[in-house]
Order: structure tokens, then sequence, then C-alpha cells
């Protein structure tokens, strides 16, 4: 053996020896990746009660390789330190610790390797970061791009990616078991595959940003689909769509699962006058009623048409009849009391203020034919209407008894009696009205409350 050839083999000797050096060197330091509980005492027992906080307390604590360490290891292109440290670090995962992770400098090594048996341990763990999502959507063959999503699904770039390169039976598998962000979702709507995005919808929910964008592609096979799987309220831009003439079938479909919202409604409202807004929100109020603000928007600002609309299916809240009566005119008050019987006391004083005799014992006579509370309201207008004050007496006569002194008594006595601090019985009242002697009983009704 030549001298040469003496020196190649001390070389190769000492090379080995420090290969095998490291290599022990690195198991070991990877089989001192671990994680463990510490347990903390607070000092002070007393704050830890004032401060609502545990007096003992126990924190998970890791002891894990560094990032320089882990890409050196990965660069070692040693199959047995790779897959121990891969292994060392699914127990600190499944441990759920904080820190083991590993960085887009690594997760690059790892997918350029791709190696099916450290693949498999690494993606039971994580999914690649989105820079090294591009290399398997770029280097991978087709199946083992399939095979990444079986455990991960792509963020942003790749999705589109996938949309622009994979064919439409591959995107279907993936859109079965993966969602997309939001700008991924706007890229699978202009795409524009009906069946691609039926099946979105059937199995993930639409982000809010790209409602407006679905329901203007127009096809209503998918925004029924989008309303029948949705557990929320369309936002507002979205539902101001949908009161356009042509989706005027959706709008229906919609408001049978949601109400629109206060601010879409308000608007509606503004502009009434539009025919197509109105014919909108007739549409609307075909299906759902108003809340109490809106109703009172309405009764302000909506011409008879539409006033006749709502009030044929819905009774107008308590608080907004006063508002009836005090904004619609006369006939639609009328028209209101022929579908719902009843006003409100508030409601009832500003009517019979207003409106003529004729409409009053219609309203009476219909509705409150033998209702003393009717009297109350006559008796708090002025002047006094002792026509149909008359006929109110007369409808409760049998609820009302009449006091027969007082009836009987002379006008002195009777200025005497309701002079007295003493306020009148209700028979007495009955009794002084019917005595036809008006202005002792204005006298009285103006310095005393009457309430039958």
């Amino acid at each position: 053996m030549n001298k040469s050839t003496s020196n190649e083999c001390v070389a190769q000797g000492a090379a080995t020896w420090n290969e095998r050096e490291e290599h022990m060197r690195i198991m070991k330091a990877i089989d001192e990746v671990t994680y463990w509980h510490e347990t903390h005492h607070t000092t002070d027992e007393e704050w830890a009660m004032m401060s609502d906080l545990p007096a003992t307390w126990t924190e998970v604590k890791v002891s894990v390789l560094p990032e320089r360490e882990v890409v050196h290891i990965l660069k070692r292109n040693n199959p047995e330190e790779i897959l121990f440290m891969l292994k060392k670090y699914e127990i600190l995962v499944n441990a759920k610790c904080s820190g083991a992770y590993f960085t887009a400098e690594a997760q690059e090594i790892i997918a350029r390797r791709n190696n099916k048996t450290e693949m498999m341990v690494f993606l039971r763990l994580y999914g690649f970061c989105d820079s090294v999502q591009m290399i398997v959507l770029n280097e991978w063959k087709m199946e083992d791009q399939l095979w990444y999503t079986n455990y991960h699904g792509f963020g942003t770039d790749g999705q589109i990616h996938i949309l622009n390169n994979w064919d439409h039976e591959n995107i279907m598998t993936y859109i079965r078991h993966h969602g997309f962000t939001s700008k991924g979702e706007k890229a699978l709507i202009n795409r524009g595959n009906h069946d691609e995005i039926m099946t979105y919808l059937h199995v993930h929910k639409l982000h809010n940003s790209n409602v407006c964008s679905l329901i203007e592609r127009g096809d209503k096979d998918e925004i029924n689909k989008l309303i029948a799987v949705s557990n929320y309220s369309f936002p507002t831009d979205a539902e101001e769509l949908m009161l356009k003439p042509e989706n005027s079938s959706i709008l229906e479909v919609y408001t049978k699962r949601f109400s629109l919202s206060q601010f879409v409604i308000m608007n509606m409202l503004d502009n009434i006058d539009d025919p197509t807004t109105k014919g909108a929100f007739i549409r609307y109020i075909k299906c759902r009623r108003l809340d109490c603000t809106c109703e009172k928007k309405m009764l302000d600002v909506a011409d008879e048409e539409t006033f006749k609309e709502y009030v044929s299916r819905y009774s107008l809240e308590h608080a907004n009849l006063a508002v009836l009566a005090e904004k619609r005119s006369e006939d639609d008050v009328m028209y209101y009391v022929s579908k719902r019987k009843m006003l409100s006391t508030a409601a009832e004083i500003i009517f019979f203020k207003n409106a003529s005799d004729v409409n009053i014992l219609t309203y009476i006579e219909n509705c409150k034919s033998n209702d003393v509370s009717v009297i109350n309201v006559l008796i708090n207008i002025k002047p006094v209407n002792y026509e149909l004050l008359t006929l109110a007496f007369l409808n409760c006569q049998n609820q009302l008894s009449k006091d027969e002194a007082l009836s009987s008594a002379s006008r002195d006595e009777v200025i005497a009696r309701i002079s007295e601090e003493k306020e009148l019985t209700s028979a007495e009242v009955v009794a002084l009205f019917f005595r036809n002697e008006p202005d002792l009983f204005e006298q009285y009704i103006n310095t005393h409350e009457v309430k039958f």
C-alpha cells in the first residue's frame, strides 16, 4: 500500500468516526426533546383570593431542538434521525405543548424530500405554510397533491392555483374536504362552475363578503341553496340586491327564513315613492311584519295601497295605534278598525277629536257598544259631544247605576255637592249627566278626573 492510499484510508476512517460521533450526538439531542409539568404556588394566598386566581397552578414546559439544529438534521438526509425527530415532536403536539413547530425553512426541506414515511408523521401534526404549499402544488405529482389534501387544505394562493390548474373532479374532491378563504371563494364564484358552487354551499359556510358576488351571478338555485343553509341573515348590501324586481322570487324565499335588517327597511321607506322600491316593500310585508320602529315610519310615509296591504295582514303595535290616529287619514283609521276592531285609548282620544260624528258613531257601535271605557275617552274631549256621550251612556246602562238622590236634588243642592272635596261616585256622575245641565256637568269634569 503506497502512502497516498494510506492517507485516503485514514481520512475515510476519520470521516466515518466523525459521522458516527455526530449521529450519536444528534440522536441524544433528539432524545432529550420532551415536556413536563411545573406546579407553582403563590406566596400570597390572600391576594390570590381577592384576585379570583388559583393559589396553585400547573404550567407545561417543553424542551425542543433549536431551529438551526432542526434544519441541520434535515439537511443531513439521515432517515433514522429525521423520523426519530418527527416522532418526538409528535409526542409534544399530542400533549398540546406550545413551541413544538417547524420553521418555513425546515418545512421546505421536508416538502422537497417528499419521503412518504416521514411525510405521514409530519402531516399528522402539521400542514405546510403557504409558501411551502406552492412547492407541493408545483413540484409534487398530482397523486401526491391529492394525498396531501387527505390531511390538510391549502391557503389562498394554493386554492386559486387548484381552481386554475386542477380538473373538475379533483376540485370537487377538494371541496368536499376543505373550505376556502374569502379570496378563494371569490375565485370559485368567478370560475362559475354550478356543480362546484352548489357542492361548496352544501358543505361550507360562505363568507359574508362573497354573498353579493353569488347573488350577482343570478343563479337562483345557488342563491336558494345559500338561503337554505344559512344560519344568519345576509349582510345589508346583499339584502338590498334582493330588492331588485328580477330577484322577487328570491326575496320571497329569503323572507320566509329571515327578516330584512332595519337599515334596509328604513331605506325602502325613505324611497317608498319609487315604484320599484314600493313593489319590493309590498312583497316583503306579504311575508313579514315590521318591527315597531319601521311600522311607525310606514304609517308616516306609506301611501293608502301600501298601508292597506300591511294592516290587512297584521295588527299594529299598541304603541303605534296613536300614530295611526295622528298620521293617517280618517278613512285609513276606519279601514284599520274594520279589520282589527280596536284602538288604544290614546288613539281613540286623537281619533274622536278629529273624526266625523258618523265615523265615531260607527266605531262605538261596532267596537265598543257596551264598553264603559269609551265614556272615559269622550269625557276627556273638549268641547263635550253630548250626542255621542249620551249614546255611550245609554249603551252601558246595564253596567252603570244612577244615583236617584242626586237626580232629584235641586240645582243648589247639586252645586253644593260638586263643590265638596269628596269626589262624586260613578252613580252620581251618571245622575249629574242625565240632569241635562251641561254647565254643571262640565264644571265638574273640568275640575275632577272622571273614570268609570
